[in-house]
Order: structure tokens, then sequence, then C-alpha cells
């Protein structure tokens, strides 16, 4: 009993040690212990164990859920990965927030590690079919269900604040924007109606500077783009007239999710942002 015990506690330990690691801004590359093979996405879009370094592999930075369980994003996209694409339960990068199917338990056990998914209590398996494609669709862990992460570099998010920003081109966050949805006090997305949206205006220049209305106060503000899909908002600095209702509720909710931004997508028109979880905290329109 005291063995099991001590095994476990290692394995916690292991792979608290992991995602810590990996909130520090580390990025890794994913390799099969089975193969050798580096994790990367074929043609069709599908994760396989295929390449023979780490140079030409994906790259993932870890996003811990809770406790044991993660999510892998892809540095270059700033999309998440999945589980359960196509009724093979293949693995793609394909997503822009964290739920069940972009989460995954992980064990470590010395320097390897097991990928269970959340969403069908699967373990992810390399070799899959042609092109050893990975599938979250064995029972239980072997060989092939066996990886290694290995630490490329630690990513620019990491950097101190004062970073310069990315010059023209690089910056993604630019435009002016009207906020859509917002994540309310109980964890859920409140889409606003047209006449509240309409009513916030968020301008954004390509040097960070930030300035606009949150429905009821003009506010400033200064955001920076540390690294692909990282975002850090400062201080807001607001008027304070008090216009009371959902006026208030939603502009004070806008605020804290500038706040509370480290990651972003650009998609379709709007601008996403995404807390420290991978969880959508705020959405909002162009023009």
């Amino acid at each position: 009993m005291f063995k099991k015990l001590m095994t476990a506690a290692a394995i916690a330990a292991s792979t608290l040690a992991l995602t810590a690691t990996a909130n520090a801004a580390e990025v890794f590359a994913l390799q099969s212990v089975h193969s050798g093979k580096y994790v990367s996405a074929g043609g069709d879009g599908y994760l396989a164990a295929t390449q023979p370094s780490a140079k030409t592999a994906l790259k993932f930075d870890m996003v811990r859920v809770q406790a044991n369980q993660v999510a892998f994003r892809d540095t270059r996209s700033g999309k998440y990965l999945r589980a359960g694409v196509s009724r093979g339960a293949l693995l793609a990068v394909t997503s822009n927030r964290v739920a069940g199917w972009e989460t995954f338990h992980m064990r470590a056990n010395g320097g390897n590690l097991t990928l269970r998914s959340a969403q069908n209590g699967k373990y992810v398996r390399a070799g899959v079919g042609r092109g050893s494609k990975l599938a979250a669709v064995s029972d239980r862990a072997d060989a092939w269900e066996t990886f290694r992460l290995v630490r490329i570099h630690t990513s620019s998010a990491a950097r101190a604040p004062q970073q310069r920003q990315p010059q023209a081109g690089g910056f993604e966050l630019g435009g002016t924007w009207r906020l859509g949805i917002l994540r309310d006090n109980q964890g859920r997305l409140s889409h606003l109606d047209n006449a509240a949206s309409g009513a916030t205006r968020v301008v954004i220049s390509s040097r960070g500077n930030v300035s606009g209305t949150g429905g009821c106060n003009s506010f400033d503000t200064r955001v920076q783009q540390p690294s692909r899909a990282a975002v850090r908002f400062d201080r807001v600095t607001s008027t304070k007239r008090r216009c009371g209702g959902s006026a208030d509720t939603y502009e004070r909710g806008m605020f804290n999710a500038f706040a509370a931004s480290r990651y972003f997508a650009r998609q379709n028109g709007s601008l996403f942002l995404y807390d420290g979880n991978g969880q959508e905290i705020a959405r909002f329109y162009g023009g």
C-alpha cells in the first residue's frame, strides 16, 4: 500500500513539474517513445508521428486546466490540439478554445508520459493506420501510447513585458472592435444584444494604443503581443460616470476581461480573448 502511495505521489509530482514548466512558457515537441518519431501535422491536417527531428515537428506549449489535466496549444497558429476529430478520434490542431475534447489527463513516469482524452477516456496512441497517425482510441497505455516532451526553447511569452512590440505585419490585434460576447460571473458566455454591443467601441492602433468606450465611460490602455498568440493589457484608465444597469455590468466585465487575458485568436473578423487556462472570456466583432 505504501509503495502504491509513493508511486502515485511520484507521478503527481512529475505531472505538476511538467505543467509548471509549461506554464513558464516553454515550448515542446511531442515524440513517440516507441517509434522515436516526432509529431507533426500531415497534409490532411491530422497529427502523425513521422518526423525524424524536433526541428520539423509541431511546437506546443501547455495550459494546465486543473491538477493533471492539460491542453496543448500550437505556438504557430495559436489553436489548441483536439482529439475526436472524425469518427476515428484522430488528433488535429483545430480549436480556438479549451473544452472536453481539448483536455487531456497527463500521467508522467520519469521523462515519459501518457495522454488520455478527458472526453472519451481513451489513451492517445501513435501509429494508428497508414501514416502513423495519433488518435484517442486505446483502453490501456503501452508502448504506442507512451510519449516524451522534448523541450525546444522558452517562448517569447516569458520575456519581460517591456520588450518591443512586433513591427508592422507581426502585430495582429489592431482594428476597431465592438464587444459581442462576455463571460459572466458564473463562467457562462453571454451574448450582448445589438444595442449594448453597438454602444461599445475598442480601437487598437498598430502601436498597441487602445481607446474607446465601454458603453458608459471613455477609456484608455495599452496592449502588447509578446508572442504569436499571447496578449497582455495594461491597467485601464477611464472616466467615472455611473450609467447603471447592463451598461455598467458589461463595461466592468470588459475591463476585467482585458486584465485577465493571456491569449488571443483572430478569426473570421472576430477577436477572441482567453484567460490563462485557455477559456474564452470575451469576443469582439470587427467594425
